[in-house]
């Protein structure tokens, strides 16, 4: 009975131990950093693209991103 003691209370100790060691080398995140993910697009217009870039905006641009936002 007495063999079964000492064994738990070296598990025990050697358990605190290597919490011990450990503690210092864990690296704990409370708010971790929070990435939104990208998208990237491009857009290629024909040289004979309107030079006004509002018009560009308006044709090309809004579209585009209408359809990007109504993904989620």
């Amino acid at each position: 009975m007495h063999d079964r003691l000492v064994t738990r209370c070296v598990i025990a100790l050697a358990v605190i131990v290597l919490a011990i060691v450990s503690l210092p080398r864990l690296r704990l995140e409370y708010a971790p950093d929070v990435t939104f993910p990208e998208l990237n697009v491009t857009l290629q217009l024909p040289p004979d693209a309107s030079a006004d870039s509002t018009e560009t905006t308006r044709q090309w641009v809004v579209p585009i991103e209408s359809a990007l936002r109504g993904i989620g």
